[in-house]
């Protein structure tokens, strides 16, 4: 196989076209003592010169000999003549995930070290193994398109660079192994209570004996999965163009050319309308409540997703941020505003709607007339209960609705 560091150089060269400003940038590399960051900060000092790097180390403080991974780091740094930055954080007094508590812990620190340096990129050391592991455990999580393109090589706006990704866990071992290069082992890796280590240790194992090399293809997998999702959110951009309307309100789309469109297209369209392209928060089994709800096509339905709703009313979807007593408070001020000059007459008896009222309509051939519910009349008029709430009403002496208004 070719040697490591050519491979290395030659991944470099092919994601950064431009190699001048490559060269000339600065890096900080988050290396925690493991065998990858460890191989990719000896590749690194190989590559570029030592006032491009800062290595930086973070002790989460969740194990008891923690403190020796950073030594070991900080002592290869001296030796090197590379700068280092090493803090303790202890995670485990945050509330709430003790792994997203560290993730995110992590981040924060590597981003003040980059700004305090004045560093042009953060600098991880996932390798192929790790893509595979994301892959797969988004897959088994039900992920869609982006969740499968697993972890970008470069992310522009975290200023983060993966230039490992390129390399097997099985490559890193043999380089360090002939290079001499130290590094630590994680005890706490081998505890396949944690669903990626299991993977890792029971599962991948399995799956290299009998499928060589499946973790690069992993890689290919993801790489073809984050063009694909570049391509499928530029359609959508097009379809929120032709098939959508922004209102006051939220976004509105005819139910019936949603219902058109493929399922994946539909997923991602309300994903976008909802404000979930990075963030997902809407479920597999929440996407077929809402389909399941469109499908059968009651007016006056809702769903949750997120910090949005989907109503619909009449043959519309409806997908907005506010809640019922929002669509009320604003289909009250629009009526006012659309029917102002008729309704001048009698501001002072208008009110709102209110489920107890009536109506008087005629019936019949002789145009005879009967109290029905104005709920149930403006139930005939298609007008969703979520906007009945807000309709504006004059009533009559007897106390009987004289006049509606509804848009």
């Amino acid at each position: 196989m070719e040697d490591l560091q050519l491979r290395f150089n030659k991944f470099l060269r092919h994601e950064f076209l431009d190699l001048d400003k490559l060269y000339r940038s600065k890096f900080v590399l988050a290396v925690s003592g493991g065998v990858d960051s460890m191989v990719m900060l000896d590749l690194f000092r190989k590559e570029f010169s030592e006032e491009q790097i800062v290595v930086a180390h973070l002790d989460h403080m969740i194990r008891d000999n923690s403190s020796r991974d950073m030594e070991v780091v900080r002592e290869y740094c001296l030796e090197k003549g590379v700068q280092f930055v090493g803090e303790g954080i202890d995670v485990k007094k945050f509330p709430g995930n003790l792994e997203a508590n560290g993730r995110q812990v992590r981040y924060n620190f590597l981003e003040k070290v980059r700004r305090d340096y004045g560093a042009d990129w953060i600098v991880t050391a996932h390798h192929a193994d790790d893509q595979a592991e994301t892959i797969m455990m988004a897959s088994l999580k039900g992920a869609f398109v982006k969740g499968l393109s697993g972890m970008s090589i470069k992310d522009i706006e975290r200023k983060l660079l993966r230039p490992m990704l390129f390399a097997e866990k099985d490559d890193l071992y043999k380089y360090a192994r002939e290079r001499g290069v130290r590094f630590v082992t994680d005890e706490s890796n081998a505890d396949n209570s944690y669903d990626r280590n299991f993977l890792r240790n029971q599962i991948f194992p399995l799956l290299e004996n009998r499928f060589e090399g499946f973790a690069e293809r992993y890689v290919e997998l993801a790489n073809f999965y984050d063009e694909l999702d570049e391509y499928l959110w530029e359609r959508i951009d097009k379809l929120v163009e032709a098939k959508c309307v922004l209102e006051d309100y939220g976004w509105v789309v005819k139910v019936k050319d949603f219902l058109e469109l493929p399922g994946f297209l539909r997923f991602m369209l309300l994903q976008k309308l909802s404000g979930q392209v990075e963030v997902l928060k809407m479920s597999r089994a929440n996407f077929r409540d809402i389909e399941d709800m469109l499908e059968r096509g009651n007016s006056g339905k809702k769903k949750s997703i997120g910090d949005y709703m989907v109503y619909i009313y009449n043959d519309k979807m409806l997908v907005s941020r506010m809640v019922e007593e929002e669509l009320k408070d604003w289909y009250w001020d629009k009526c006012l505003l659309e029917f102002r000059e008729e309704m001048v007459r009698f501001e002072s008896q208008l009110v709102r709607f209110d489920d107890g009222m009536k109506v008087e309509v005629e019936y019949g051939n002789e145009r005879g007339k009967k109290e029905v519910a104005l709920k149930d009349f403006l139930k005939q008029q298609n007008v969703a209960w979520f906007f009945r709430k807000g309709v504006p009403v004059l009533l009559d002496e007897s106390g009987l609705v004289e006049k509606c208004w509804v848009l």
